[in-house]
């Protein structure tokens, strides 16, 4: 995140950190031009938080005083020649931040980090370890090489506390957190404390300047310990159009308070709603849901029950709070709508996708009306804007209110009384506009524009929740260009029951509709997925199910999120998943779950649904192997598994047992196509004893990225080839040899094997490509071999330091689903919808780390 030197008051200087040492609720407020529009909550241009930013915004100062010696100041001044002349010392406040933004010519805008910008990339500081064996806190230090031994134990410092920070101390322990720091400094002598250093540590603020504005539709991350203004309030134009800011001369407040007055009413129909949708909310009708007499059902039964007239106490609101908030059968919306019982029949309820009625489409949301940049035909002019009057004063700063076409000014119109329209308003005061053509309601805004005689109107938005529509409806025989946006936009798709259903994967020609993949979607005659739910797996699908899961890191994850679907602990309450990343899928390359029939879901960990958990490292079995720091360390450090390992491999997985009904998930950690060929080979070779040699049998496995390991020069086996020709030809010989195995075992009708390419951010390069083409090439001979190519639907923002976040899964368990289990031929399309929140943490994490996100 460089950029060229700037410029202060004609200087030429590098770039800087700036800080300042601690964070105060009443720091002075800000006299400097840019202090006064300052957000609050906020930091510019921060692409590591999960929110709309795509873009890092270019630095251009960066300064600051170290919080404890050897950080911050130090490592900064190594490169940074304006860290060299600010010097070792803070800026306390955001008005000191705004200052220096106007003493340096380049500077546009300002970020202010009352408590230190942080050293991890997702813009908070790293979760607090649950035990810290050695805290920086207490001035405590140590070298994660260093190796110790004890009572005949031996290892690396990093592991034990690695360990107790991720996993804490077992509740049944005998011992302490404090006792475990005493052992790691004293006992093995991993830690060191220094009373200087203890003095010395504090977390310093610092101050961010920044160039020129982005260019996206979207510059703020909200929800920070950030404030963030522009240079001048009056002459700075830092914010795109309609960019949603909360401003307002506050301090700090993690939340940012929402504008919305308006109060549910959960008898606004005359009836007990406990989850009204014109507010918002969502039913989660086929969830599961137990009752304090131990009976269970699905929150349909409840919902319908109380709307029928079954309320205790005639409580409707306290109802309504147990439904939402304790049994989680509501899905409670981030902003409450303004309810509208007075819709008729050509203006549909919002919903999660774009919808119609009677064939009639009214709106479109992820989209734009009138805008040449996402791809209409022609700009539209402005014919009117409602608004909250903070964005009508913020946008006459901005110049939002100039006409794009005329350059003249729209007035615009406050909210009446400060409710925000909904889409139901916004479309309706569109077709009330004699001179309206379309709208889109973005950022809190109505606004409504002109008509356009060119094709087409509506195009796809990159700014988060916009929807956008013409005045009026259309239907299915109009001409409108529109009509072309509502079939790629799926709304008349979900009226076609008479579509097929997809029985394979298919990985290109599609689009996405919300968190739906659609394949193929221009081909009118195309196939769906049906969007299983649990309760339709667990009923038949997976019973006497083997999913065995191969590969390196991605599948790590691929296997939490599987087992996840089967356990899902942490909804429940549970801080941690059945199976976890550190101390699990890290450690362990053989995990073995089984789960008794009619269990699932399984709701905790010490439930007698959970018939059998195994999970061993391979010197575990064979004593005589050696045992690997991690499950992704490579066997005796060789590429090609001796046969020790297979041999490892199938003691283990006979050491699982079977009920009839059962359902198996097992994980073999391998990063080459060899590891699948043994784990294969392992399956298929069960003894028949073994009643597992009877069950279904899904086979996924991965194997891509680690090739270019060598050539790329991160890792060091010349097995893997010294150039492109040579690690291709290693590639091939080891998938040539994986499909003669998968020729004997995969051609059953007892199993389903898929091979997954690597998901690569931008492009798959020509080393990636050539990987990708080999493996659809030598697997199109078998009809037993079915092809998972991320690279065919993957989103760029699903990717984090090479690893896909579990949004990626989401289809892919699709695609799996609906090859081996049972459904209709054909039907009406279905799809999914899911909240960004639950990405978010995942999209936040540094690098590798992403593959830990857990629900």
């Amino acid at each position: 995140r460089t950029s060229p030197a700037p410029t202060m008051k004609g200087k030429n200087t590098g770039i800087v950190w700036i800080v300042c040492i601690g964070w105060s609720t009443a720091y002075v407020r800000a006299q400097a031009e840019g202090t006064s529009c300052a957000v609050y909550g906020a930091a510019y241009g921060n692409m590591y938080e999960q929110s709309p930013v795509q873009q890092w915004a270019p630095l251009v100062g960066i300064a600051c005083a170290n919080s404890i010696p050897n950080t911050c100041y130090d490592d900064a001044v190594r490169w940074s020649s304006m860290a060299l002349q600010h010097g070792n010392r803070p800026v306390n406040t955001a008005e000191e931040c705004s200052n220096l933004c106007s003493e340096v010519e380049d500077c546009e805008v300002w970020t202010f980090w009352p408590s230190g910008m942080p050293d991890s990339p997702d813009g908070k500081l790293p979760p607090a370890p649950k035990c810290d064996m050695c805290p920086m806190s207490l001035g405590g230090s140590f070298n994660r090489e260093q190796g110790f031994c004890n009572d005949g134990d031996c290892g690396l410092c990093w592991e034990p506390y690695d360990y107790t920070a991720a996993e804490g101390i077992p509740s049944d322990a005998d011992y302490t957190c404090e006792n475990a720091q005493g052992w790691f400094s004293n006992s093995i002598g991993c830690c060191e404390y220094d009373e200087q250093a203890r003095e010395a540590y504090q977390l310093p603020a610092t101050c961010e300047l920044h160039g020129a504005a982005l260019n996206n539709s979207n510059v703020l991350t909200y929800g920070l310990e950030a404030v963030t203004g522009p240079k001048d309030c009056s002459d700075t134009l830092w914010l795109p159009f309609l960019e949603p800011v909360h401003l307002g001369n506050k301090e700090f407040v993690e939340d940012v308070p929402t504008a919305s007055p308006v109060v549910v009413d959960f008898q606004l129909k005359g009836y007990c709603d406990m989850c009204p949708p014109e507010y918002g909310y969502e039913l989660l009708s086929t969830r599961k849901v137990c009752y304090e007499d131990g009976s269970c059902g699905i929150c349909q039964d409840s919902y319908d029950a109380v709307k029928d007239g079954v309320v205790e106490n005639n409580d409707c609101e306290g109802s309504a709070e147990w439904f939402i908030g304790y049994a989680g059968c509501c899905l409670a919306p981030e902003e409450l709508t303004k309810p509208n019982l007075n819709q008729t029949d050509a203006t549909p309820d919002p919903s999660t996708f774009p919808r119609a009625s009677d064939g009639r489409l009214c709106w479109a949301e992820d989209s734009s009306y009138g805008s040449v940049a996402d791809g209409a035909c022609a700009e539209a002019d402005i014919v009117g804007i409602y608004a909250y009057p903070e964005t009508i004063e913020l946008g006459f700063s901005q110049g939002w209110w100039k006409s794009p076409v005329t350059g003249k000014t729209v007035e615009p119109i406050p909210y009446e009384s400060g409710v925000p329209y909904t889409v139901s308003d916004c479309h309706q005061a569109c077709i009330d506009n004699p001179s309206c053509g379309g709208w889109q309601l973005q950022g809190g805004s109505c606004v409504l524009k002109s008509t356009l005689d060119c094709s087409p109107t509506i195009a796809r938005s990159p700014t988060m929740h916009t929807t956008a529509g013409v005045s009026g409806c259309i239907d299915a025989s109009s001409s409108d260009p529109m009509e072309k946006l509502a079939m790629d936009t799926s709304s008349f798709w979900f009226l076609d029951c008479n579509r097929p259903r997809c029985t394979e994967p298919y990985s290109f020609g599609g689009r996405w509709t919300g968190d739906t993949y659609v394949p193929d979607f221009k081909d009118q005659d195309a196939c769906w997925y049906k969007q299983y739910t649990s309760e339709e797996l667990f009923d038949g699908c997976v019973k006497d199910r083997w999913i065995v899961i191969n590969g390196g890191s991605n599948s790590l994850s691929f296997f939490l999120q599987m087992l996840n679907l089967f356990a899902p602990l942490q909804r429940v309450g549970d801080p941690d998943p059945l199976v976890g990343f550190h101390g699990g899928v890290q450690l362990y390359p053989m995990i073995d779950v089984v789960f008794r029939p009619g269990s699932l879901p399984v709701l905790s960990r010490n439930s007698s649904g959970i018939l059998h958990i195994n999970q061993k490292r391979f010197c575990d079995v064979d004593p005589s192997l050696p045992c690997l720091k991690t499950s992704l360390h490579f066997p005796e450090n060789k590429v090609d598994w001796p046969p020790a390992y297979g041999d490892a491999l199938s003691a283990f997985l006979n050491e699982a047992p079977y009920e009839e009904g059962a359902t198996r998930v097992t994980l073999v950690v391998g990063q080459f196509w060899g590891a699948a060929e043994e784990t294969l080979r392992a399956v298929g070779a069960v003894p028949l004893e073994n009643r597992w040699a009877s069950a279904n049998v899904l086979f996924y496995g991965q194997a891509m990225t680690w090739y270019a390991c060598n050539i790329d020069g991160w890792c060091e086996h010349p097995l893997l080839g010294q150039t492109t020709d040579e690690m291709l030809a290693k590639y091939r010989a080891d998938l040539g040899a994986l499909l003669e195995v998968g020729d004997d075992v995969c051609d059953s009708d007892r199993f389903d094997c898929f091979f997954a390419t690597q998901g690569y951010r931008l492009s798959p390069g020509r080393r990636g490509g050539a990987m990708i083409e080999s493996l659809h090439e030598m697997t199109a001979p078998y009809d037993w071999a079915k092809i998972i190519d991320y690279n065919g639907f993957l989103h760029e923002g699903e990717v984090v330091g090479g690893h896909l976040t579990p949004a990626m899964f989401v289809p892919v368990f699709a695609m799996l689903w609906n090859t081996v289990c049972d459904g209709p031929a054909v039907g009406c399309p279905q799809a999914i919808s899911t909240l960004p929140i639950c990405w978010a943490d995942c999209r936040q994490r540094r690098e590798d780390d992403s593959f830990t996100c857990s629900d």
